[in-house]
């Protein structure tokens, strides 16, 4: 089984409609594609087109987000998007855990820009598609196949295996979600105007493997012939329609074990981590603390940055676990936040931070 987390790819993926139109493996590429983030929330999806010219996005319900969750208890700004390069880096930043990371609980991942990732945040879904076909020349699935397994990493724990099966298709998964409906970016793409955009879903997390009706009931699914209500937790292989459609369900191996190998990956928690995004500095680790850190190129501060832009004492930094109070030290070249200028205030996962001249990406420690 062990290339079963590389099945869940985009086979062909078309972010500008959310019309039935199917294009067929042959079709080649589509041109007019531009990578996109789809919201589902409430039976509704809308598009968030990615600009070229916009590294950050934001998601929460903060009036200001970039992708607006209406769930009253996601945080202002729950999950912070950056853009490095050809990578991407999504954290989990709200105060309390409520994102689900390809369906599983975690705080960060990281991976190429030609990916997709599917995140829960609050009740909302969010799929983001990266494939940009103007810009890449390798075939689709083959780019999606390798960053597939760049995000959810090569060592995954594989003992079990849930496989879809519909028409004559199938999909399988050790890791990574299958999502069925009408929007390209499916994993099992059908042209049936029953269904809809994005239907259900089947994803693996640290307490099992489950099911989730993503249309709240209209027109909804059914499991062995019971109508289903939000997520089902699988314990064996089942039977499911979805408007005209009827999918088999088939698990291998335990879905328990694959479960507990799973928590045990991902019980740890990362670390806030400045990284500087020059590469002239190692990370900085940030363990929480109650005392403040003096950042600065006095050599006995505890951040050293021994740059002449940055003051003798520059700032202080206080590390909670999800979040640092950041104070400016009246430094001869500031202290900047997202490109503003700040005397005092929070910093989550996301924000770009410059001592004087010297800028950091703050983000999370991930051990593989």
């Amino acid at each position: 089984m062990s290339d079963d987390s590389s099945k869940t790819i985009i086979t062909q993926a078309e972010t500008v409609r959310l019309g039935l139109t199917s294009l067929s493996p042959q079709a080649g590429f589509n041109k007019v594609l531009k990578p996109s983030f789809f919201v589902f929330e409430k039976g509704q999806v809308r598009r968030v087109e990615i600009k070229d010219d916009q590294p950050i996005y934001t998601i929460g319900r903060d009036p200001e987000a970039d992708i607006r969750i209406s769930d009253g208890l996601v945080a202002p700004i729950q999950v912070a998007c950056v853009k490095f390069g050809k990578r991407w880096f999504f954290m989990d930043c709200g105060s309390s855990d409520l994102t689900l990371m390809d369906g599983i609980t975690r705080r960060q991942v990281d991976f190429r820009s030609e990916s997709r990732m599917i995140l829960r945040v609050g009740t909302a879904w969010v799929i983001f598609c990266g494939l940009d076909c103007d810009t890449y020349t390798d075939t689709d699935s083959c780019a999606l196949k390798r960053s597939l397994l760049e995000v959810q990493g090569n060592d995954l724990p594989d003992l079990a295996c849930v496989r879809l099966l519909c028409n004559g298709k199938e999909q399988g998964s050790s890791a990574a979600p299958i999502l069925v409906g009408t929007h390209e970016s499916c994993d099992f793409h059908l042209n049936d105007s029953s269904l809809s955009p994005f239907h259900f879903i089947i994803y693996w997390n640290q307490k099992g493997l489950f099911l989730e009706d993503l249309t709240l009931g209209t027109p909804g699914i059914q499991v062995n012939g019971r109508r289903l209500i939000g997520a089902h937790l699988f314990h064996q292989g089942a039977l499911i329609e979805a408007g005209g459609q009827k999918f088999t369900v088939e698990i291998l191996g335990s879905i328990q074990e694959q479960a507990e190998a799973l928590t045990n990956r991902y019980s740890r928690q990362p670390h806030l981590t400045l990284s500087n995004t020059s590469g002239l500095m190692p990370s900085i680790i940030l363990m929480p603390n109650r005392e403040s850190l003096s950042v600065g190129r006095q050599s006995d501060c505890r951040i050293y940055i021994p740059h002449p832009s940055v003051s003798r004492i520059h700032a202080y930094l206080t590390v909670k676990e999800k979040q640092i109070l950041i104070q400016d030290n009246q430094s001869s070249n500031k202290t900047w936040v997202n490109l503003k200028p700040i005397d005092r205030g929070v910093l989550r996962a996301g924000d770009l931070i410059e001592f004087g001249s010297i800028p950091f990406l703050l983000h999370y420690e991930v051990r593989r």
